[in-house]
This record gives structure tokens, C-alpha cells and sequence, in this order.
């Protein structure tokens, strides 16, 4: 079945393309003041636990081109998606699984890249700020995800 991309699909996946050229360009631009040692983890109460080379920020960006790049390859197959109650209305139920996968390739996006800025910055992340930046991306990425499931 080929769906075609809704406007707001096609403005999603420019912002996603964007938010990943961004991410690049802060790191390189940040990469001489970056310390030779910089923090890996940071532990529930927003502290940093755990230190690395600088080399390692390239992961926080692997990872966040990885997980950008497998949700859109996902995005281009809607055939192999198991969507059983698609079956009423298929491509509206498509295009709105598909509109999720955009949504949460930008909620991935945005939270990499904070991490890798309180990385970069060294930032001790206030217990409040990590307890709500966790709950915040739980309730929307969960919760988005159920609102879906409940318009298809």
C-alpha cells in the first residue's frame, strides 16, 4: 500500500532532519572546549556519576542518528507495520501510525540532544528537571502512543 505524506508528515520530517543537523553542527562547533574528560551518566537525582573520554559524546550522536535512521526506514514500509485494527479505515490508520513514528523520531531527537548538552556543558541536571524531563517524555511518548491506538 503506498500512502503518501500529509503536509504536517512532510514539516515533521524536515524539523527531524534539521533538529540531527543541528545536534552535528552544536558538537563540532563545541568540540575545542569540549574537556578531555566529560560526564557518561547522569544517576535519577540529575548528578553525574560516571566519566569519559570526550570521544565518547559521539555515541549520545550515534545513537540519536541510529534510532532517527531506523524509524524512518520503518516509515517507508508500512506493509511489514502489524497494525490488526487498520482493517476498518487502512490508510487512516496508516497515516496516523505514521504521524506517531514522526512524532516520536522528534521526541528522540530533542531528548538525545539535551543530554548530549548537559554532556557537552557539563551540567548537573537538578533532581525537579530529570524527574520531570523523565515524566514528561514517559507521559507523551506513552501517552501519545494510547491516544493513537484509540483514533485508529
Amino acid at each position: 500500500m503506498k500512502i503518501s505524506f500529509t503536509r504536517y508528515q512532510k514539516i515533521g520530517e524536515i524539523l527531524c532532519a534539521l533538529l540531527i543537523l543541528s545536534l552535528i553542527i552544536y558538537v563540532i562547533a563545541s568540540w575545542n572546549h569540549i574537556p578531555e574528560k566529560i560526564p557518561t551518566h547522569f544517576n535519577f537525582k540529575g548528578e553525574i556519576d560516571s566519566w569519559g573520554s570526550k570521544n565518547t559524546i559521539f555515541f549520545d550522536v550515534g545513537m540519536t542518528i541510529g534510532l532517527y535512521l531506523l524509524l524512518t526506514v520503518v516509515n517507508f514500509f508500512p506493509n511489514i507495520w502489524n497494525v490488526p485494527i487498520a482493517k476498518k479505515s487502512p490508510e487512516r490508520a496508516y497515516k496516523l501510525c505514521r504521524d506517531m513514528l514522526i512524532n516520536l523520531k522528534i521526541i528522540i531527537i530533542l531528548n538525545f540532544s539535551y543530554i548530549t548538552y548537559c554532556t557537552v556543558e557539563q551540567i548537573n541536571m537538578s533532581a525537579i528537571v530529570t524527574i520531570a524531563f523523565l515524566i514528561l517524555v514517559l507521559v507523551v511518548t506513552f501517552g501519545y502512543t494510547v491516544y493513537i491506538l484509540i483514533k485508529c
